[in-house]
């Protein structure tokens, strides 16, 4: 069992992470099976429950039921590079 899930007042750095996973997310090009909800995804990266993002995203920055839709096309055009570099960036 892994550690205890997060709780609480969100910290700078995770809320800054979460923005940047947003972004990954809704740009479709995310190693992700089709269908995965915004909502799961981000609670299983921040290690919280889900309702602590749906406390967090709310009214202007509602997540709603936004579901991961690969785009294909768009990830074809990008090199190795660029893919290595946003993964990168991720995880730092």
């Amino acid at each position: 069992k892994g550690p205890p899930l997060r709780r609480g007042k969100w910290t700078p750095e995770e809320e800054a992470y979460a923005n940047r996973l947003i972004l990954e997310f809704k740009s479709g090009l995310l190693p992700l099976t089709d269908g995965t909800t915004l909502r799961t995804f981000l609670s299983k990266l921040l290690n919280c429950d889900p309702m602590r993002i749906s406390k967090k995203f709310v009214g202007s920055n509602c997540i709603g039921k936004q579901v991961f839709r690969r785009r294909t096309a768009d990830l074809n055009r990008l090199t190795p590079e660029q893919i290595q570099q946003s993964r990168a960036e991720l995880s730092e």
